[in-house]
């Protein structure tokens, strides 16, 4: 098995003479990680520098992502200076799957999916639409607790933290 991961950063004129680093964490690992100088794309007439660097990462074996195994690495974006030393950073959790459709049947990763999805709202009984972390997770546990794998967001985007928790947890996401 066999992934790569993408990431499109796009930079502003400041950036110029800089140079930005992908690297990809599974605990405290480090599986890959790749740097590209920044500084090739021309400043048009206005002074706008609209440089877009997409920066990948192959991954052996990955351990893949699924509702039963939700398994996470750490993508750390990072713009460093001339000297190499870090100046920003942006991190986000993702995992690795790969949906298809074989023989008319929904698969993940290969094996057959059995969607056992419910509705929900963003919405607390007592707080209303002022959800907590802490409201977020006892949904999240309430519905694997009663073998839901899916849930769909009703009506409007959630908050982003929604989201990053059902990775963490496991949970399939229809929006």
């Amino acid at each position: 098995r066999h992934a790569t991961l993408f990431s499109e950063v796009e930079v502003t004129p400041a950036a110029r003479g800089l140079s930005v680093t992908l690297a990809l964490w599974r605990g405290e690992n480090e599986v890959a990680s790749q740097t590209l100088p920044l500084g090739s794309a021309p400043i048009d007439e206005r002074g706008n520098y609209p440089e877009r660097v997409t920066l990948s990462l192959d991954v052996d074996n990955p351990l893949l992502w699924s509702a039963e195994a939700p398994h996470l690495y750490r993508a750390v974006v990072t713009l460093l200076d001339a000297d190499g030393m870090p100046l920003v950073s942006e991190a986000h959790d993702v995992g690795f799957r790969r949906v298809e459709i074989n023989n008319g049947l929904l698969t993940l990763n290969g094996q057959p999916l059995l969607i056992r999805g419910v509705n929900r709202h963003e919405h607390h009984p007592e707080k209303g639409q002022a959800m907590d972390e802490a409201a977020m997770v006892q949904d999240i546990l309430l519905m694997k607790q009663n073998n839901f794998n899916a849930v769909r967001c009703s009506h409007y985007p959630n908050q982003p933290r929604w989201y990053e928790l059902c990775s963490r947890y496991g949970l399939y996401v229809v929006d």
